[in-house]
């Protein structure tokens, strides 16, 4: 969620769109509605052209909530609660609000199948390892985040073996002052609208799709939102929290 400042996240999430020596990061700050930005600005001689041809597009986006279709599998299932469920979107938003990197990555290897997607407005992501990154940007990026969240509501599909949990919250990002560049990237505060959408398998009780919908924020066409989370994942790597995910991780996840 560092890709997005790279935390600017939400359905919410902000989400920490970190840069190296050759990019910069900008988010679109609330209340000002003639800011289009999306939050990732590369400058073009960083990256091939085509790539900052693409990130230009990003940047000129128009408005709309992010979107994401469900990974392929969902297993057939029932016999599941609506309070389970509720539980089980909650956790999702938990992982935003963790501040403990352990506990974080305990609640994602619990609660998300490894093939799980992650969707806002600037970022798609798949799978554990690209998840453990942008909710641990969170941690190392930001001094705290907090949600307020309206009660969960939950939409059931007859027959698909699938259920959505969808949480409307208000989210505070403040950053943290010891963050490295971030702290001169980003604004000291972060306030954002979301509807946070978690899908669930009732058969295997994880969640296969956590949508953070950013309430009257721009979203980039899908594709764009995969080449922003496939880079600053890479990003993060290089700046040391992929080292810090594995100290953290169970050894047993390592192997």
């Amino acid at each position: 969620m560092l890709s997005r400042f790279s935390a600017v996240r939400s359905k919410g999430c902000l989400q920490l769109l970190l840069l190296h020596s050759t990019c910069r990061v900008g988010l679109a700050t609330p209340g000002n509605s003639s800011d289009t930005r999306t939050g990732v600005f590369v400058q073009p001689e960083a990256v091939p052209q085509f790539a900052a041809q693409t990130l230009q597009t990003m940047n000129s986006a128009t408005n709309g909530a992010a979107q994401g279709p469900l990974p392929q599998g969902a297993a057939g299932g029932s016999g599941v609660s609506d309070e389970e469920l509720k539980n089980i979107g909650s956790k999702a938003l938990d992982t935003l609000e963790c501040r403990d990197l352990k506990k974080q990555i305990e609640l994602v290897l619990t609660y998300y199948r490894k093939d799980a997607r992650f969707v806002d407005n600037i970022m798609d992501i798949t799978g554990h390892p690209g998840i453990f990154l942008q909710f641990g940007s969170l941690i190392k990026y930001f001094k705290d985040v907090k949600l307020e969240r309206q009660p969960p509501q939950v939409h059931h599909y007859e027959g698909s073996g699938i259920a959505k949990v969808e949480i409307m919250n208000h989210q505070h990002y403040v950053i943290n002052p010891e963050g490295g560049m971030a702290r001169y990237l980003f604004p000291g505060k972060v306030e954002l609208d979301v509807q946070s959408v978690v899908t669930i398998d009732l058969k295997a009780k994880q969640i296969i799709n956590h949508a953070e919908n950013w309430q009257g924020k721009s979203a980039p066409p899908e594709f764009i939102r995969k080449i922003s989370g496939t880079t600053t994942c890479g990003i993060l790597r290089m700046l040391g929290l992929q080292k810090e995910i594995n100290a953290a991780m169970p050894p047993h996840e390592l192997s």
